[in-house]
């Protein structure tokens, strides 16, 4: 963040080194720019995801989808 702040970086590049979108990079600016110093600034991703299968269960599917592309 500090690098595109300091004209270091450009949005485009800081947002892949991040793993973001541009837009969503440069939404966090402008609330940057209105909340205060980079300091204050913090970025946590939301992507906590519900595992649906334990490990076992989706060793399973796979070794069941496995064996049905086989038929086809």
């Amino acid at each position: 963040m500090k690098g595109v702040i300091n004209n270091n970086t450009e949005v485009r590049m800081a947002a892949r080194n991040f793993g973001i979108s541009k837009p969503k990079l440069s939404c966090h600016l402008l609330k940057l720019q209105h909340k205060g110093t980079p300091n204050d600034f913090e970025y946590t991703a939301k992507n906590n995801v519900k595992k649906m299968f334990s490990a076992t269960q989706e060793f399973e599917l796979v070794e069941c989808l496995n064996q049905a592309a086989k038929l086809h």
